[in-house]
């Protein structure tokens, strides 16, 4: 019991690091914060109404892959707004940014809307891509690539949400004067 609550200290200490440098803010934002219309897909919005829609505390199976190790474990009380925080940290609708993403849209032949991208034509910023699944009018998946690179660290991310099913975090993380890590998340929601 001890070596597990160990690891998982130890995985919530990766963890909290990767946040940090995924946090790290971009040379080129802009720090007067969301003004005015959403010029692009709105993360924040979307996940808000997603941690209300789970409710505050949810259960789930979450399983973590630390460098090969793996540990799997149910969760009675999951706190989305704390878990979902890393998706909606990624939202770009920033003024200084509004010349920064292109999107390109798929519709069907009944001219619903099946597929949004939003690419970066800045690499130095850290959202590289949102990709945005529908299926009959509704949101089936959100995919983020984030991609952070400092002095200090650099850290590339692939964030999918299914909000049927849960979502996953996938991260190779390279901290100078350290080997590099790779981790990943899978949370299934449970009902």
């Amino acid at each position: 019991m001890i070596q597990s609550t160990a690891k998982l200290r130890w995985l919530t200490c990766l963890f909290a690091l990767c946040l940090l440098v995924a946090c790290v803010p971009d040379k080129s934002s802009n720090q007067t914060g969301e003004v005015g219309v959403k010029r692009h897909f709105d993360l924040k919005g979307y996940f808000d109404g997603e941690v209300q829609r789970l409710g505050r505390k949810g259960r789930a199976k979450k399983n973590v892959v630390v460098d090969g190790r793996e540990e799997t474990k149910q969760i009675d009380s999951v706190d989305f707004q704390r878990e979902l925080g890393m998706f909606s940290v990624s939202d770009i609708n920033r003024p200084a940014w509004s010349d920064k993403y292109v999107a390109d849209s798929i519709f069907d032949e009944q001219k619903q809307l099946v597929h949004l991208e939003i690419t970066s034509l800045d690499k130095s910023l850290k959202t590289q891509s949102i990709a945005v699944d529908f299926q009959q009018g509704a949101i089936s998946k959100v995919q983020i690539h984030n991609n952070t690179t400092n002095s200090i660290a650099s850290s590339n991310q692939v964030l999918t949400y299914e909000p049927s099913s849960g979502y996953s975090i996938e991260s190779n993380q390279k901290v100078t004067f350290s080997d590099a890590q790779d981790f990943r998340i899978h949370v299934m929601f449970l009902k």
